[in-house]
C-alpha cells in the first residue's frame, strides 16, 4: 500500500481519551467514508474501489495521540492497468475499440484521486471531533465588585467563524475552508 501519514496530538486530555474516541467515531460515520471500528480506539477505513486506511488514537504522557496511514490498495491498481494496457493493445489492432481504451484509462485516474479524498474525509473528521471535544474560548463574566463591562481575554486557540477549525492569531484565511477571517 501507498500510504500517507495522518498525525497529531491533543495536549492535557489523556484522562478524557474515551470521550474523544465516541466523538471522533461519530465525526467518522457521518462522514463520506466507509467506517470500520476494529476496537474502541482503532478504526479502519475505506473510499472507493482501492482506497483504504486506518486510524488510531492512544494515550502518550497526558497527550491523546491520533495516528493513521491511508493509500492505495496494490491489487486493483493492477488490475485496471493490465485492463487498460490489454484495451490499448486491442485499440491498436482495432481503432474503433479505442473509444473504450479512453473509458478505462479515465476509470484509472478517478481511482487514484481517492487517496486524497480518504486524507482529507479522515483529516476533517478529525478535525471536528477535536473541535468539539476541546473547549470553546470564552467571555469572562463579570464577579461582583468587578467593573461592570465583561472584559475580553483573547485567547491564543482562535477558530474559524465558518468551518471552526483552529487557526493561527495571525491568519487572514482558514486553511480548510479558504474563509476570510479579518
Amino acid at each position: 500500500m501507498v500510504a500517507r501519514e495522518i498525525y497529531g496530538s491533543i495536549p492535557g486530555e489523556a484522562n478524557r481519551i474515551g470521550d474523544f474516541a465516541e466523538i471522533l467515531n461519530e465525526e467518522l460515520m457521518s462522514s463520506d467514508i466507509r467506517v470500520k471500528r476494529k476496537s474502541l480506539f482503532e478504526w479502519k477505513v475505506r473510499r472507493g474501489i482501492n482506497t483504504k486506511g486506518k486510524l488510531r488514537i492512544y494515550r502518550s504522557g497526558s497527550n491523546i495521540v491520533y495516528e493513521g496511514r491511508v493509500g492505495h490498495n496494490y491489487i486493483p491498481l493492477v488490475l485496471s492497468l493490465i485492463l487498460t494496457l490489454a484495451l490499448l493493445i486491442i485499440s491498436l489492432f482495432f481503432i474503433y475499440l479505442g473509444i473504450f481504451f479512453t473509458f478505462f484509462f479515465l476509470f484509472l485516474f478517478l481511482a487514484l484521486g481517492d487517496v486524497d479524498r480518504l486524507e482529507y474525509e479522515v483529516e476533517d473528521a478529525l478535525q471536528r471531533a477535536i473541535n468539539r471535544f476541546s473547549p470553546q474560548p470564552t467571555i469572562s463574566t463579570p464577579q461582583r465588585g468587578e467593573d461592570k463591562i465583561a472584559k475580553f481575554e483573547p485567547s491564543p486557540d482562535h477558530y474559524c467563524m465558518y468551518c471552526g477549525r483552529r487557526i493561527t492569531p495571525d491568519a487572514i484565511y482558514c486553511p480548510r475552508c479558504g474563509g476570510r477571517i479579518r
